[in-house]
């Protein structure tokens, strides 16, 4: 994959996660409360987009957005800084209970079980890739087809172009 710059990242992030919060998550959560969790402070350690609590319960969401036209879904394992840091990626580090996978391209989303693509990550053995966020660092991933995510009967949304702010 060729590099791409960090505004172009957060770009397409910002684009999910507005899709994700206005759209698919009232759509999967009718009535539930949805609350863009930051960063910051005490929800730091969540690395997760969004918590939602239902009438039964709450869980957390972690969206990721992807503007390419592969058909595939990464997963991204861990990060190299310039800095020479090692992070763990999303895939890891996220508490989230659910992926919200926004594929923009194709006007669709996944709703995967962040446990069972962990587990299916380490089952697969999928081969390791990586592409370079120009200044910062180099992301090292699994590319997972999007047929084993259809096999594995996960939920698909569908939006509109319209619906992408």
């Amino acid at each position: 994959m060729a590099g791409r710059t960090w505004q172009d990242a957060v770009s397409v992030g910002v684009k999910g996660e507005a899709l994700a919060r206005d759209v698919l998550i009232p759509r999967l959560y009718p009535g539930a409360h949805i609350e863009h969790i930051t960063a910051v402070g005490d929800q730091k350690w969540l690395h997760a987009d969004f918590a939602v609590t239902g009438a039964k319960q709450k869980l957390f969401l972690e969206v990721k957005a992807d503007a390419h036209r592969t058909g595939n879904i990464v997963a991204e394992t861990h990060l190299n800084y310039v800095t020479g840091r090692v992070s763990p990626g999303w895939l890891y580090k996220s508490k989230a209970d659910v992926l919200l996978y926004v594929m923009l391209a194709f006007n669709k989303a996944y709703v995967i079980d962040m446990a069972d693509l962990r587990l299916r990550c380490m089952q697969k053995q999928y081969t390791m890739k990586k592409t370079t966020l120009k200044g910062h660092y180099d992301c090292f991933f699994y590319l997972i087809p999007e047929a084993e995510l259809v096999d594995a009967g996960y939920r698909v949304l569908t939006f509109d172009k319209e619906d992408v702010q």
